[in-house]
């Protein structure tokens, strides 16, 4: 078992390092993702045709898995426009208030009642998100950093509540490769309007991790990491993602996150937290 956590932590780390990568790739957010799908969509096909064991998984694109692809593309586009417009620490924790969202979203596509609980954790992550909206010395910049990091968390949050009820009927690599093919196919236009397509080559190695790492290795070790633990435990564990990625971003970086930032952010994962533990106790 403790094989598996080491599996889920090491899922945690990879998926995390996305912030400082997208940092370092002087290259526009939208030619990011469509080369990240490609690399780590054809990855993950390859490790779903060579390991799986019996009939093999079919790509179905039905209506959901498309939505859900869309769904995807716009949380990656949201995130990376985010990193670009503020810093790793606000982009991720602003992103990370998708648990409470989820929540809020949940009665429109499940018969359940908001209660009190869910209320007070909206509250608590409301004062969390107001510690991240910046001094006047950065507003213009920053704040575009919060709105798209939340934009982000609205459409991850619509993209779990989709696949909730697929990952039930399919299997989950998967849906993640038919994802991504979605995502690479609704941004591939963006691929003509690259002002200088050689710049793609002087950050080959940033995508290529971005692909392997990130996407492929990051996603592959977490899908296998959830056949011995919980979801719902799984879910609070991921909550360590933003303290990584703060992390990551300081050591190579150089990101020094602001106090008031850090603030904001230990109020956003708090409620994180709370929540889980309350949905797994229950």
């Amino acid at each position: 078992m403790l094989k598996e956590y080491f599996k889920l932590n090491l899922a945690m780390l990879c998926i995390s390092s996305s912030g400082v990568l997208v940092r370092s790739i002087g290259l526009p957010a939208e030619t990011i993702i469509v080369i990240r799908s490609i690399i780590g969509g054809l990855l993950l096909w390859i490790i779903l045709r060579t390991t799986t064991k019996g009939p093999r998984p079919k790509m179905r694109f039905r209506k959901g898995v498309v939505a859900t692809g869309v769904f995807l593309c716009l949380h990656w586009l949201f995130y990376f426009l985010s990193l670009k417009a503020s810093n790793v620490a606000t982009a991720m924790i602003s992103l990370y208030t998708f648990p409470i969202l989820t929540v809020f979203l949940e009665p429109f596509f499940r018969k359940s009642k908001i209660n009190i609980r869910h209320v007070l954790l909206g509250v608590l992550v409301l004062v969390g998100i107001l510690f991240l909206v910046p001094d006047r010395e950065s507003f213009e910049t920053s704040l575009w950093g919060v709105i798209f990091g939340l934009l982000s968390a609205v459409f991850y949050a619509l993209r779990n509540l989709l696949l909730s009820n697929q990952v039930q009927r399919e299997d989950s690599m998967s849906l993640m490769v038919q994802q991504l093919v979605i995502t690479g196919l609704v941004l591939s236009p963006s691929l003509f309007y690259l002002e200088n397509p050689i710049r793609i080559q002087d950050f080959w190695m940033e995508l290529l991790i971005l692909s392997v790492v990130t996407t492929a290795l990051g996603h592959t070790l977490f899908v296998k990491s959830l056949e011995k633990i919980r979801v719902s435990t799984a879910s609070i564990i991921s909550s360590i993602q933003p303290i990584y990625g703060i992390i990551l971003a300081i050591l190579i970086l150089q990101e020094n996150p602001p106090l008031k930032t850090l603030i904001g952010g230990v109020l956003i994962l708090a409620t994180v937290i709370i929540e889980s533990y309350s949905s797994a106790r229950e």
